[in-house]
């Protein structure tokens, strides 16, 4: 019987026994570590109906700025920003107070939170369609990061 808690009580914790998720690494201003350690610490357990899964360790840490939900992966990027200059054909879109700026991806979107204190970025596979409704699980969460 006990065997059979302390499965749930992981399978709970690892978003179902799931192994960890590698992502791609990316860099992030070392001034923007300590906002993105709070920021992905108060990220919702789950995302479009997908539980949040853990990020595989780096050597760079960038586990500690990232942020994973679901199979196929929902991925957040505390620290990354939109490719310079980079504006969307559709324009921005606003979801709860959150302006996020869309880029199609060949499976799904990728969108970049605006004025927030760090950048910040998220992908959305297109599984998960509409896409946006993912958004709609994060933005409250991102309500505190606002720039004033």
């Amino acid at each position: 019987m006990l065997a059979v808690a302390v499965a749930v009580c992981s399978s709970v914790l690892t978003g179902c026994g799931a192994p960890t998720v590698a992502i791609d690494d990316y860099s992030i201003a070392a001034s923007d570590t300590a906002q993105c350690r709070s920021l992905i610490a108060a990220m919702p357990g789950e995302v479009a109906t997908q539980g949040r899964r853990v990020v595989e360790p780096t050597t760079s840490h960038i586990d500690d700025y990232s942020a994973v939900w679901g199979d196929p992966v929902i991925a957040m990027k505390c620290g990354l920003a939109a490719p310079a200059g980079y504006i969307p054909v559709d324009g921005d879109l606003v979801v709860d107070g959150i302006t996020w700026r869309p880029l199609q991806l060949s499976h799904g979107y990728q969108f970049f939170a605006q004025g927030l204190v760090v950048p910040l970025s998220v992908t959305v596979p297109s599984e998960y369609a509409p896409e946006t409704n993912a958004l709609a699980d994060i933005s409250p969460a991102l309500a505190k990061y606002v720039k004033p």
